[in-house]
C-alpha cells in the first residue's frame, strides 16, 4: 500500500515481524486519554520496524511502546509537528526493547523512559528537553551526546518532597556506550512516599570495554544524585 497511516486517539499495534514504510500521523487526547496508556504505536510481538516517519501533532505526550514479552520496536525519525513538544514516552516492558535509530526532533520536549525494558538511542543530537529514566527502566545511547546538551538527566525521582510511592518508581540505569555525554545537571532520588529504594537502585554504567566520559555542568546546572556510578562488567571505565 501508498499513503499515510493516522492515529487518531487509537494504537497501531504490530506483531508478527512486519516492517511499516509509511509515515505514521500520531494525533488526538494523547497519553493516558480515556484511563488508558497502551501507546500510540506498539510492537506486540516479535521484532517490528517503522521505517516512516512518526509525526506528532500538537503538544500532548504521547507513548510508544512495546508491551509484549521480548518485542522489539525499531523507529525512524520521530518529529513534532508543533514548535512547542510535549513529552515523548517509550514505554517497553521488562525483557522488551524500543530503538531509535536516527535523531529524534520534538522541539525540546522532554523524554521519558519507563516501563521496565530496555530504551537504545542510536543517533546523536536528539532534539529533545530533559531524560528521565525510571519504573526499572534501563536507557542506553551508543553514539556521542544522544541527549541533550543543555538537559538535566533525571534517573529515579527528583528531590526532595517527590510524593512518588510507586513501586520502582525511583528505580532506573544509565548505560553509556558511547564515547561521550555532556548534559547540564544529573539528578536522581528515592521516594519520598512509599516503597523508597536503596541508592544502588540508580545506576549509571557500561557495558563496552572502552572508556567512557560523561560531563555534568554544562549550563552551570545544580543537582544531587543519590545513586552509584560504576565501572562497567567489561572493563569499560
Amino acid at each position: 500500500r501508498t499513503g499515510s497511516i493516522g492515529v487518531n486517539g487509537g494504537q497501531l499495534s504490530l506483531s508478527g515481524n512486519v516492517t511499516v514504510p509509511e509515515p505514521i500521523l500520531v494525533q488526538g487526547p494523547g497519553d493516558g486519554s480515556f484511563g488508558a496508556f497502551n501507546g500510540a504505536v506498539a510492537s506486540a510481538a516479535g521484532t517490528n520496524t517503522v521505517g516512516g516517519t512518526i509525526t506528532l501533532s500538537g503538544t500532548a505526550s504521547y507513548r510508544l511502546s512495546a508491551p509484549g514479552a521480548g518485542a522489539v520496536l525499531n523507529l525512524g525519525l520521530i518529529q513534532r509537528a508543533t514548535a512547542s513538544g510535549g513529552a515523548v514516552i517509550i514505554d517497553p516492558i521488562a525483557g522488551a526493547t524500543v530503538n531509535v535509530n536516527v535523531p529524534m526532533d520534538n522541539n525540546a520536549g522532554s523524554l521519558t523512559c519507563h516501563a521496565g525494558g530496555l530504551v537504545v538511542l542510536n543517533a546523536s543530537g536528539n532534539d529533545i528537553g530533559q531524560a528521565t529514566v525510571q519504573n526499572a527502566t534501563t536507557l542506553r545511547i551508543t553514539a556521542t551526546d544522544a541527549l541533550a546538551l543543555n538537559q538535566t538527566l533525571q534517573i529515579g525521582q527528583s528531590i526532595g518532597a517527590n510524593g512518588a510511592s510507586g513501586v520502582n518508581n525511583d528505580v532506573g540505569t544509565f548505560i553509556l556506550d558511547a564515547p561521550s555525554q555532556t548534559i547540564n545537571a544529573l539528578v536522581g532520588s528515592t521516594n519520598s512516599g512509599a516503597n523508597a529504594t536503596t541508592s544502588d537502585k540508580r545506576k549509571i554504567t557500561t557495558t563496552t570495554s572502552n572508556t567512557v566520559t560523561l560531563i555534568v555542568g554544562n549550563g552551570n546546572g545544580g543537582s544531587t544524585f543519590d545513586g552509584v556510578i560504576e565501572n562497567g562488567t567489561n572493563g569499560g571505565t
